[in-house]
């Protein structure tokens, strides 16, 4: 069953076509906009995790707020998904391996 607004390919190459005339030097294909696109599974895995163990949480930009007495599990749940969304996107990054700047 399919959700959510559908774009089809010749439409998305109308966007990315509009995007590059309005800002030509910035590469939307470059690592660091996949990157980016990546840390959205982030916050899409902690929220369903908490959903399914009936853990309300609201994502806020590049976090999750909850009950207080749910935040430990919500920081274990954010650190558990951005190892898992990011070593599918950094290979070399092994499961354990913590990320960092």
């Amino acid at each position: 069953m399919a959700t959510g607004f559908q774009v089809s390919h010749a439409g998305l190459a109308e966007i990315a076509d509009a995007f590059a005339k309005l800002y030509p030097n910035l590469n939307l294909h470059c690592g660091f906009a996949l990157t980016a696109m990546q840390l959205e599974g982030v916050l899409k895995d902690v929220l369903l995790r908490g959903a399914m163990a009936r853990i309300l949480a609201s994502p806020i930009h590049d976090a999750v707020a909850v009950e207080f007495d749910n935040q430990d599990r919500a920081r274990n749940e954010m650190e558990g998904a951005k190892q898992t969304v990011m070593s599918e996107f950094y290979y070399k990054v092994r499961p354990g391996t913590h990320l960092t700047k």
